[in-house]
C-alpha cells in the first residue's frame, strides 16, 4: 500500500514537471519573437534617427540593446531533472 501512494505521488510530481516545461517551453518562443521585435524596432529606430546620431546618442548612457537569454538554461534544467526522475518499468 505504501509502495502504491509513493508511486501516485512521483506520479503526479513527473505530470507537473512536465507541464512545467511546455509552459516554460511556450513563455520561451513567445519572449524569443518579442526578443526579436524589439531588436527590429531598434534598427527601425536607429535608421530614423541617424540623423541625429541615433538612439543612443539622444537618449545617452542608458541606452541598451542587450537583452540576455536564460530562458534556455532554465528549461534544460527541468528537462534534466524531468528525465532523471522517470521511473524505469519493469
Amino acid at each position: 500500500l505504501w509502495i502504491y501512494h509513493t508511486e501516485i505521488n512521483r506520479y503526479g510530481l513527473l505530470r507537473l514537471i512536465n507541464i512545467t516545461y511546455q509552459l516554460a517551453n511556450g513563455t520561451m518562443k513567445e519572449l524569443t519573437e518579442l526578443r526579436n521585435m524589439v531588436m527590429q524596432n531598434c534598427v527601425v529606430l536607429d535608421f530614423l534617427t541617424a540623423p541625429q546620431g541615433g538612439v543612443c546618442k539622444i537618449i545617452g548612457p542608458t541606452c541598451c540593446t542587450f537583452i540576455p537569454d536564460e530562458t534556455e538554461k532554465e528549461i534544460q534544467k527541468i528537462y534534466t531533472t524531468s528525465v532523471q526522475s522517470r521511473p524505469v518499468w519493469t
